[in-house]
């Protein structure tokens, strides 16, 4: 872990509040103390192996549990990169906190009030079966469906009040290579991508709606055109 890293990790937890230059002065040392101090560790101001091991376990409990709660920081791998901090963003203006981007004491008692995993009592207007491989030669899910995306689709379900219909959900990958313009490692492959269409609505406003959800770092990208996709907007994780 590099020193900018380390400052990062001791940033967003609200131990530093210095410039991100790589120095590991007696700005960052103190930084350091308190963390090991408030984590059991020996507090000698070093961020060895061991404090680098623990900053690396916290920080991959709390992207799990914003990834549960639908605020997408991407893989959970413990180092703290612009989607964790946009999660973060996202999460406190969710949840009337300060935005600051720090997992302070307040924002992690509220991401700790309730690390309840999404399943699909969650969504009342989507169902496992919509998302299925249409392929007819597998089994029709080679990856479940990401219940994170699910949740993004349900809040646009929530705010046009009308139905959306799923174009394409999960693929294996023979399907994936048979339509024209796929990508080779598409998300929809991971259950982490969907095309839809929503009812009633011009396919510019929901573009547009779904841009937003990508500004708000919900997710990761969206895209349509006029040859595959038609009246379809893809959105993934």
């Amino acid at each position: 872990m590099t020193n900018k890293q380390k400052q990062l990790q001791l940033k967003h937890l609200g131990y530093y509040c210095g410039k991100i230059d790589g120095s590991m002065g007696p700005t960052s040392r103190e930084a350091t103390r308190n963390f090991q101090s408030a984590y059991g560790l020996v507090a000698d101001a070093s961020f060895g192996p061991l404090t680098e091991a623990k900053s690396i376990e916290v920080w991959t409990d709390i992207q799990n549990k914003l990834n549960n709660k639908g605020f997408n920081c991407g893989e959970a791998n413990g180092y703290v990169g612009d989607n964790t901090i946009n999660a973060i963003y996202e999460f406190q203006r969710a949840n009337g906190l300060v935005v600051d981007g720090s997992m302070g004491p307040a924002s992690l008692a509220k991401l700790n009030e309730d690390t309840k995993p999404l399943s699909w009592d969650d969504f009342p207007n989507f169902r496992r079966e919509e998302f299925r491989c249409p392929c007819g030669k597998c089994n029709g899910y080679p990856y479940e469906p990401d219940l994170r995306l699910v949740k993004v689709l349900q809040e646009m379900r929530d705010h046009y009040n009308t139905p959306i219909n799923i174009t394409s959900g999960v693929r294996c990958q023979n399907f994936n290579d048979s339509l024209p313009g796929s990508v080779k490692n598409s998300p929809h492959l991971y259950g982490k991508a969907a095309d839809f269409i929503v009812v009633g609505v011009a396919k510019s406003d929901f573009l547009a709606y779904s841009q937003k959800l990508v500004r708000e770092g919900k997710i990761a990208y969206t895209y349509t055109n006029e040859s595959n996709m038609k009246n379809a907007v893809h959105i993934n994780l």
